[in-house]
Protein backbone atom coordinates (compact mmCIF):
# COMPACT_ATOMS: atom_id res chain seq x y z
CA UNK A 1 0.00 0.00 0.00
CA UNK A 2 0.96 3.25 -0.74
CA UNK A 3 1.95 5.75 2.08
CA UNK A 4 0.47 9.39 1.61
CA UNK A 5 3.14 11.38 0.01
CA UNK A 6 4.59 8.67 -1.42
CA UNK A 7 4.94 9.08 -5.48
CA UNK A 8 5.85 5.60 -7.72
CA UNK A 9 6.59 6.27 -11.04
CA UNK A 10 3.25 4.68 -12.63
CA UNK A 11 4.76 1.97 -15.38
CA UNK A 12 1.43 0.50 -15.92
CA UNK A 13 0.40 3.97 -17.52
CA UNK A 14 3.22 3.31 -20.52
CA UNK A 15 2.28 1.79 -23.71
CA UNK A 16 4.53 -1.40 -23.95
CA UNK A 17 3.95 -2.46 -27.22
CA UNK A 18 4.44 0.75 -28.29
CA UNK A 19 7.69 0.67 -26.04
CA UNK A 20 8.38 -3.11 -28.01
CA UNK A 21 8.19 -1.00 -30.85
CA UNK A 22 11.34 1.39 -29.48
CA UNK A 23 13.09 -1.19 -28.36
CA UNK A 24 12.94 -2.82 -32.34
CA UNK A 25 14.45 0.65 -33.63
CA UNK A 26 17.26 0.59 -30.79
CA UNK A 27 17.90 -2.99 -31.36
CA UNK A 28 18.11 -2.15 -35.61
CA UNK A 29 20.39 0.54 -34.89
CA UNK A 30 22.72 -1.92 -32.69
CA UNK A 31 22.74 -3.73 -35.93
CA UNK A 32 24.08 -1.51 -38.22
CA UNK A 33 26.09 0.26 -35.78
CA UNK A 34 27.25 -0.36 -32.50
CA UNK A 35 25.35 -1.65 -29.01
CA UNK A 36 25.84 1.83 -27.44
CA UNK A 37 27.35 3.63 -29.92
CA UNK A 38 24.86 6.27 -29.64
CA UNK A 39 26.23 7.24 -26.12
CA UNK A 40 29.21 8.07 -27.80
CA UNK A 41 28.53 10.11 -30.79
CA UNK A 42 30.49 13.74 -31.48
CA UNK A 43 27.87 16.29 -31.11
CA UNK A 44 24.95 13.41 -30.81
CA UNK A 45 22.43 16.16 -29.10
CA UNK A 46 22.00 17.90 -32.54
CA UNK A 47 22.89 14.86 -35.06
CA UNK A 48 19.82 13.19 -33.22
CA UNK A 49 17.44 16.22 -32.66
CA UNK A 50 18.35 16.43 -36.78
CA UNK A 51 17.33 12.69 -37.42
CA UNK A 52 14.35 12.82 -35.47
CA UNK A 53 13.18 15.58 -37.20
CA UNK A 54 13.17 14.13 -40.33
CA UNK A 55 11.60 11.42 -39.17
CA UNK A 56 8.53 13.50 -38.04
CA UNK A 57 8.86 15.87 -41.93
CA UNK A 58 8.90 12.23 -43.48
CA UNK A 59 5.85 11.32 -41.56
CA UNK A 60 3.99 15.00 -41.77
CA UNK A 61 5.02 14.59 -45.58
CA UNK A 62 2.79 11.10 -45.92
CA UNK A 63 5.63 8.78 -45.43
CA UNK A 64 4.32 6.72 -42.69
CA UNK A 65 7.13 3.73 -42.77
CA UNK A 66 11.13 4.27 -42.84
CA UNK A 67 11.81 2.30 -46.10
CA UNK A 68 15.66 1.57 -44.57
CA UNK A 69 14.48 -0.04 -40.93
CA UNK A 70 10.95 -0.79 -42.05
CA UNK A 71 9.94 0.74 -38.97
CA UNK A 72 6.98 3.94 -38.18
CA UNK A 73 8.89 7.29 -38.65
CA UNK A 74 7.55 8.22 -35.76
CA UNK A 75 9.10 5.30 -33.20
CA UNK A 76 11.88 6.18 -35.16
CA UNK A 77 11.71 9.87 -34.25
CA UNK A 78 10.62 8.61 -30.18
CA UNK A 79 14.15 7.04 -30.55
CA UNK A 80 15.78 10.07 -31.56
CA UNK A 81 14.73 11.92 -29.67
CA UNK A 82 14.90 9.56 -26.14
CA UNK A 83 18.56 9.76 -27.29
CA UNK A 84 18.62 13.59 -27.35
CA UNK A 85 17.01 13.40 -23.56
CA UNK A 86 19.52 10.89 -22.48
CA UNK A 87 22.82 13.40 -23.59
CA UNK A 88 20.89 16.43 -22.29
CA UNK A 89 20.61 14.94 -18.66
CA UNK A 90 16.82 14.89 -19.36
CA UNK A 91 16.72 18.21 -19.08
Amino acid sequence: MQKPGEHKTRWDLVPFSELDKVAQCFTKGAEKHDDEGWKTIPNAKEKYFAAAMRHIAAYRGGQVVDTETRQSHLTCAISNLMIVNYHTGGQ
